[in-house]
Formats: structure tokens, sequence, C-alpha cells
């Protein structure tokens, strides 16, 4: 039905889709060292293990979303086409980007306002405080940073201590 996420392997296509990946919408996708795949969408993370899908849950957030947050948001769906009842609301389980770091860690960013690192047992949640929260990408230099693009605001750099924010 067109909804999911695919993969193309040079000469096989496979869709990926499920009940649990909301209305075929996938942000982001990024696998494990174990060969797991992980979706993000606007309900949270599925996590597919190469024969059924499940719900991987992230910790929960204490954090409210500001209404700057909210407004930019809308605005970001619109340019996906969503209007009227189709337009959400962010919700801290929404999840807009993944990533695969050099050592096996994967971080997610939900729409709370935190990111989320997970080194395959343990989560480590980390904070921000920002006006506005959407990540749009995650990359790591060649020092090991982790940098974190916000949507029309800033950019994160966490070095494994500190956190560093650029306007």
């Amino acid at each position: 039905d067109g909804n999911g996420a695919v993969r193309f392997d040079g000469s096989i296509w496979t869709v990926y889709n499920d009940p649990l990946i909301t209305d075929g919408v996938v942000n982001s996708i990024v696998d494990d060292l174990d060969g797991n795949m992980y979706f993000s969408t606007f309900t949270g993370v599925v996590k597919f293990d190469g024969s059924s899908y499940s719900e991987f849950l992230l910790p929960e957030s204490k954090k409210t979303i500001t209404p700057e947050t909210r407004k930019i948001y809308q605005e970001i769906q619109k340019t996906k086409g969503r209007t009227g009842k189709d337009l959400r609301d962010p919700l801290a389980s929404e999840v807009s980007t993944l990533f695969r770091d050099s050592q096996g860690n994967l971080w997610f960013t939900p729409m709370d306002g935190s990111y989320v690192k997970w080194d395959g047992s343990d989560f480590f949640t980390y904070p921000i405080e920002h006006s506005f929260f959407y990540c749009t990408d995650i990359v790591e230099d060649h020092l090991g940073n982790m940098l974190f693009a916000q949507y029309k605001s800033a950019i994160d750099k966490f070095d494994g201590t500190n956190w560093i924010t650029y306007t």
C-alpha cells in the first residue's frame, strides 16, 4: 500500500510495514550491531528483529513540550502534507531521528527535548534546554563527538561528558 519503509539490497525490494508503524510514516531508520532494525515513528520506536515487530520503549520523560515547539512542529507537519485532523500534536513519544555511533550505542531524539543513548542494556537520558526542539540529524565527528542538528535553531555537541550548544 506504499506505507512503511522500503529496502533495496541491489536485487530485491523489501517493504517493512506493520500496524506498529502508525500511518506507515517512518522518520528515521537505524540498525544495531546484532542486525535488528529500529524505525522512529509518530508514536515511538518500533524494533524489527528479522521476523517480528515490537515496541521499543524509551524511558519516560518528565519534560513538557513548549508552545514554540508545538507551533513549529505543526508547521513542519504541514510541509509533510498533514492538515486538519491529520495535523498531530507533538507527543513525547514521537522520535524524529535515530543514529548508531562508532561504539555501537543507539541514539534517539524524542520530541520531549532530550537525547537518549542506549548502550544495549542501559538508557542514558540527556535533557536539553531549548525553546524549540526538533532534531533533524545526528552525526559523529572524527574525534567521537556527537553532533545533533536542531531545526532552525542550534547544533548541540556532546563530547561524552560536556554539552555545548552552537546557535
